[in-house]
């Protein structure tokens, strides 16, 4: 395989696709899953090892792959990485003979000892060797610059309070020297610790956020270096300092200055984040910016929360016309606030993107609970609009109900009436009548509502079923009609399916000695249902035992 790729790679192909091809070859683990056809829905899954002798035949191979790479001089170092961390930490489910472990971490130790002589130019990799390195006793490391350690070295658990002040410290440092030396050099520097630090795979470690942020309070001329370091087009979120502390200090014009970063998509975030927050944001920057926010609503809902958006921006964010930035402005002052503590001239452009949530949002059971008026507007409008991800939650349903009474709620099941794909609205139905007897009898009298009458007793047959079921036959319905809707449209359930209908059997079994004949004669339909059911299910389950599964 490896001399395959190889051979493919010489004809013109891409050298890392193959070498990822080829690190596969170097894994002492094997895997995979195996079915029996006697053995019904069972598989098993196969793990082990290769034999020490197999594991020996790795080494030549590997010669073949470094040789390339060196010729190359390009490498997918990530998957190398992994295939290092795999070879001195094989994982298998049973015992194994020590003497495959060892072979296997001696065939990693190898590989990782020329990878380090590789990657003299990439840090990154250089820190996750030195981390396999350690694992496997090494005391002497490879030598990785200070300032990558800094940003981008993994954290060390074992005293974390103690390494993050030291890395703190570090930075601080490093933040004094390079505020008075040249912008230039500096973004040089970042940008080429962030691609290494991308080589390696290591992006999740990046404190260099925390470094800018010191270079930016610390340097003399931030417009200077704002401009410097976006025409360098380092990360967006490293650029942020600067643009802030351009703000701060009121430097003249700054939308001028932010109008740039705004319009390039690879640092937009940072003039999104501040012109988020600055205090007087002008007719002329808001056009600017409204029409990105969309793709930053998160953001927007974080700002909202720690309340850094002045109030003239968060009455426009309300007016917004994506559902997502009102959403998550409505949301994050909610959240960002004591609960309820809107500001009175905001309150009813923040009730109205409330209204528009037509979301299943965490936080929307309190906000309804806090306002049944605003509640009793959302319900209306998700009803109007059938929104079914909005009406699938049924405590936000539940509480939004709440504060209606009879006649609200019959009036809010005509709205129901006639809804398309109704499998999200039994929950609604159920919540609008309640434990009312009474709404029910109406809506079963009311001939135009005769998608509703059958969503109570569509569940389990349990006692609420046989109330609902009761007073389903005493205004009219027949037994088979009280049957019929007593289907679930949708069903779940673990194990045999045979032993889950038998199940429901026993369930409608209790009431074959009800008082009522017409319960009795529903539930020996429900019964001769799920029986006839219950018997092609055991006859599938008994050809899947012989057959196998599919």
């Amino acid at each position: 395989m490896v001399r395959c790729a190889l051979a493919w790679v010489a004809s013109g192909k891409d050298f890392n696709t193959a070498c990822r091809a080829c690190s596969e070859v170097l894994r002492t683990v094997y895997e995979g899953t195996e079915t029996d056809p006697g053995s019904g829905t069972k598989f098993d899954i196969v793990r082990g090892m290769l034999t020490d002798e197999e594991i020996a035949e790795l080494g030549p191979i590997w010669d073949e792959m470094r040789v390339a790479i060196v010729e190359t001089g390009e490498a997918p170092w990530p998957t190398l990485l992994s295939a290092c961390w795999e070879l001195i930490h094989p994982h298998v489910f049973d015992e194994y003979p020590a003497q495959v472990f060892e072979e296997s971490r001696r065939f990693g130790e190898t590989v990782i000892k020329d990878l380090g002589e590789m990657a003299g130019a990439h840090p990154g990799v250089l820190v996750r060797l030195n981390t396999m390195r350690q694992h496997l006793g090494h005391d002497a490391l490879y030598s990785v610059p200070e300032d990558y350690v800094a940003l981008f070295g993994k954290d060390d658990h074992t005293d974390w309070e103690r390494d993050e002040q030291e890395r703190a410290e570090l930075i601080t440092q490093l933040a004094k020297k390079w505020a008075t030396g040249d912008p230039a050099e500096f973004t040089q520097r970042l940008n080429w610790l962030h691609r290494e630090a991308a080589v390696a795979g290591a992006n999740s470690y990046d404190r260099s956020p925390f470094l800018c942020h010191h270079v930016a309070k610390r340097v003399d001329d931030p417009a200077h270096w704002l401009t410097v370091l976006a025409a360098a087009k380092i990360p967006a979120i490293c650029l942020l300092p600067f643009l802030e502390r351009v703000v701060q200090d009121s430097v003249e014009d700054w939308e001028a200055v932010a109008l740039p970063i705004l319009n390039d998509p690879a640092l937009e975030y940072a003039a999104v984040d501040v012109g988020l927050r600055v205090p007087h944001l002008t007719d002329t920057m808001w056009p600017a910016l409204s029409p990105r926010l969309a793709r930053y609503h998160q953001l927007t809902k974080t700002l909202c929360f720690r309340r850094q958006v002045p109030l003239a921006t968060l009455r426009r964010l309300l007016h917004h016309d994506s559902i997502e930035v009102t959403h998550a402005t409505a949301v994050g002052m909610w959240t960002g606030e004591k609960h309820g503590a809107i500001p009175d001239e905001l309150r009813q452009e923040w009730e109205n993107a409330v209204v528009a949530i037509d979301g299943d949002e965490h936080w929307l059971k309190k906000i309804l609970a806090f306002s049944p008026a605003v509640a009793i507007r959302w319900l209306k409008a998700r009803i109007e609009k059938n929104d079914w991800n909005a009406l699938w939650n049924r405590e936000n349903v539940q509480t939004a109900v709440a504060g209606l009474d009879d006649t609200e709620r019959f009036d809010m099941l005509h709205r129901l009436h006639g809804l398309p794909d109704r499998f999200h609205l039994e929950g609604v139905t159920m919540a609008l009548l309640g434990d009312s007897d009474q709404l029910y009898r109406r809506v079963l009298r009311d001939r135009s509502l005769t998608d509703l009458w059958e969503d109570p007793v569509r569940r389990r047959a349990d006692e609420a079923w046989r109330r609902y079921a009761g007073i389903a036959l005493e205004e009219g319905r027949s037994p088979g009609e009280v049957a019929e809707a007593s289907v679930s449209r949708s069903d779940s359930w673990w194990g045999p399916h045979s032993m889950h209908l038998q199940g429901q059997i026993d369930e409608f079994a209790v009431w074959l000695q009800d008082p009522v004949g017409g319960i009795r004669e529903v539930a020996r339909l429900m019964i001769e249902r799920f029986s006839a059911s219950r018997e092609q299910a055991l006859a599938d389950e008994r050809k899947e035992a012989i057959e196998g599964f599919g």
